[in-house]
């Protein structure tokens, strides 16, 4: 203290108590060490950007994911004018976070191999990031965080467990073919048994046209016979991709029940009734597979016995929830199958394993139990329900619910085969390296005016037409052939010829499919078997459009 003159008189102390600042500081700081430990050891990728885009702080996780230090890119790689996050399709949802709206990015595959800063271990990933947006206390963006979880190994997982399922889906449906092939032998015995009674009853007419003629009816209706069983079984059997669409089940349940009726004994009853107009969005095969399996395992209970096999498909609207063995099924239009059969029956102890993957009442060597886990996958990727009804002695129902879509427009398609002319004065180079085919294609397109150079040797094709390329007017070809496939030989062809009109037939291939042949410059896909006046028909219509 101080007087007038300024002279020290004295001194005063204060002293103020911190404790309680000090304390909050200490906790602060705690606070703040504790929440950086968790962000470093996050086992995701954190990333904080401030309001200019400016990456400032990183995690521990960052270098593990992309192979580098966080130094690299910390205060130096910008978000908001990457090259990378433009790349990859992130700079759109950076910027709605940056505008305040909390983001989750669809998973997508990230490669560093591409224009990007972060090459890192150079290995491409899955990735699943979320961006927040951070505000100050007036409620402002004025940073970012943006977080990264690999997923690879989870969608290499599930895209092993997917290969898995098509394999046990293809397993089982050789299964089925299995069970019914002795009705399947049994079938096409007596096609042949009928095609070689005809053939020698028209030996027998030679002399009279008209008898002759009833003969050669009856060894085409027999070969359409077979031809459709074929069709039906290929159908079923096939491993295809799963391609949804929306469709309607009754064209399928009347494929089913009509190859159900050329395998089954006839000491088994099929009753089929359709009452469906609705549609489903649905893959064709696998609800094909669905029916099949069911009537299968229905087929199979009444094997020994002999019994019904009542097979339905109907439209169905519930207005309430339908709680049926503990499964709840939530209002709505539904497509419903049901397989019935009046089998032995099973109790409810048995009907709550039938889903089990290898689970069979069957004995040792009639079955693997994958049947109705199949199903029940099938029934659940899309969207429906399936639900089992038994007891013993009183046989066993399935009932399936499909939720129905809006049914689609029909199209209008213009039918190729409309042309009634099939004459023409155009020269077809015809490839087969089956004789009869060949000698019955010279014969019947010479008498309807066009000049045929057949070849049953594909590489002999090539060399002819190498000779002389404007000398043919359109190329038909099989695709299974000794020396060069069909596909092969169209490229060879179309190399020296572009645009030539080309039939690629085929009896049955898994290696090529329509889709596939328009991309190899095929102009028309044509499966075997095929009557020569339907081919006649499709090569004059092919040739007219080439020349409009």
């Amino acid at each position: 203290l101080y007087n007038v003159s300024g002279e020290l008189i004295g001194t005063v102390g204060v002293t103020v108590d911190i404790s309680e600042r000090k304390k909050f500081e200490e906790a602060l700081q705690e606070s703040e060490e504790r929440f950086r430990s968790m962000m470093q050891q996050a086992p995701f990728v954190i990333e904080h950007y401030n309001i200019d885009g400016l990456q400032i702080e990183v995690n521990l996780a960052y270098e593990e994911l992309w192979g580098f230090p966080g130094s690299q890119t910390v205060n130096k790689f910008n978000v908001l004018e990457s090259k990378e996050v433009e790349e990859t399709g992130l700079l759109s949802f950076v910027q709605r976070a940056y505008a305040g709206e909390t983001v989750k990015v669809p998973p997508y595959e990230f490669n560093p191999q591409g224009n990007t800063e972060a090459k890192g271990l150079g290995r491409t990933r899955w990735l699943s990031t979320r961006i927040y947006p951070l505000r100050n206390k007036d409620g402002e963006v004025n940073n970012i965080v943006i977080t990264h979880e690999d997923i690879s190994d989870a969608k290499a997982a599930e895209h092993e467990r997917k290969k898995l399922e098509l394999q046990v889906q293809q397993a089982q449906k050789m299964e089925s073919i299995g069970n019914l092939a002795g009705g399947i032998a049994h079938d096409f015995n007596n096609i042949l048994t009928a095609i070689f009674g005809y053939v020698q009853l028209a030996k027998m007419t030679a002399e009279k046209p008209e008898k002759q003629k009833d003969a050669i009816v009856g060894i085409s209706q027999a070969a359409e016979r077979a031809k459709n069983l074929v069709k039906q079984i290929l159908t079923f059997s096939r491993q295809t991709r799963q391609e949804k669409q929306h469709l309607s089940i009754s064209m399928i349940g009347k494929e089913v029940a009509n190859l159900l009726r050329h395998t089954v004994p006839t000491t088994i009853e099929i009753k089929y009734l359709e009452e469906s107009k609705d549609t489903i969005f649905a893959d064709a095969t696998q609800i094909h597979q669905v029916l099949m399996n069911l009537c299968t395992n229905a087929y199979q209970a009444m094997r020994m016995t002999g019994g019904i096999l009542d097979i339905k498909i109907a439209d169905q609207n519930l207005d309430h929830p339908k709680v049926m063995n503990g499964i709840i099924i939530p209002p709505g239009k539904y497509v419903t199958i049901s397989v019935g059969d009046t089998g032995a029956g099973m109790d409810a102890e048995t009907i709550k394993k039938i889903y089990e993957p290898y689970f069979t009442t069957k004995e040792v060597g009639e079955g693997t139990g994958l049947g109705l886990a199949v199903v029940h996958g099938i029934v659940t990727d899309h969207n429906g329900f399936i639900v089992a009804s038994s007891a013993t002695n009183l046989g066993t129902t399935f009932k399936v619910y499909f939720p129905t879509t809006e049914k689609e427009k029909d199209t209008v398609i213009e039918n190729d085969l409309q042309p009634s002319v099939l004459t023409g004065d155009q020269h077809i180079l015809f490839v087969d390296d089956e004789k009869p085919m060949l000698d019955l294609a010279q014969r019947i397109f010479s008498r309807y005016g066009y000049t045929i150079t057949a070849c049953v040797d594909p590489t002999e094709a090539l060399k002819l037409f190498l000779a002389a390329p404007y000398s043919y007017d359109i190329l038909v070809t099989d695709m299974t052939m000794p020396k060069l496939t069909g596909i092969e030989l169209i490229r060879e062809i179309l190399a020296v010829r572009p645009g030539m009109p080309v039939l690629l037939c085929t009896g049955y291939s898994d290696s090529i499919n329509a889709q596939d042949a328009e991309s190899q410059g095929v102009t028309t896909f044509i499966e075997k078997p095929y009557r020569l006046t339907a081919l006649l028909k499709i090569i004059k219509n092919t040739l007219n459009r080439i020349e409009q």
